[in-house]
């Protein structure tokens, strides 16, 4: 049996910096409202949300699987014996992956996802570990 191995996201510093934009911006809006409640509301629920979205962008390898996990809500499972290719890419599309240093995994026929691992160079080794045959071109 295969130990489940969890790679965390590699995070840029302009997206914390953003976010913290973001969250004082809200903080502000609930200050110059008098503390008015709905705007309460949605302030902890978008720093919740972000916050969730920092703490928990992580890529899971277990046995025949990699969990692709975007906050608490979001998530995604690859079996490791569709994967084709994994190819660098430094796209700005919306993807589970925190910093723009990204790699894209193509599987199935059609199917990819755009991932960004902190030790890209390990993840990639371990999932060719599980399927020799994806085709690396970092």
């Amino acid at each position: 049996m295969i130990e489940n191995k969890v790679y965390k996201s590699r995070v840029d510093t302009w997206l914390v910096i953003l976010f913290m934009c973001v969250i004082g911006f809200l903080i502000w809006q609930v200050i110059v409202t008098n503390y008015e409640w709905i705007i309460v509301v949605v302030t902890v629920l978008m720093t919740w949300l972000l916050v969730d979205l920092l703490l928990h962008t992580d890529y899971t390898i277990g046995e025949g699987v990699l969990k692709v996990r975007c906050g608490m809500f979001i998530g995604w499972d690859v079996p490791i014996d569709k994967i084709l290719k994994i190819t660098p890419c430094r796209t700005m599309l919306s993807s589970p992956a925190l910093s723009l240093q990204r790699i894209c995994i193509f599987y199935n026929r059609f199917d990819d996802i755009i991932i960004s691992p902190k030790n890209s160079q390990e993840f990639v080794h371990e999932l060719l570990r599980q399927n020799p045959n994806i085709e690396v071109k970092i």
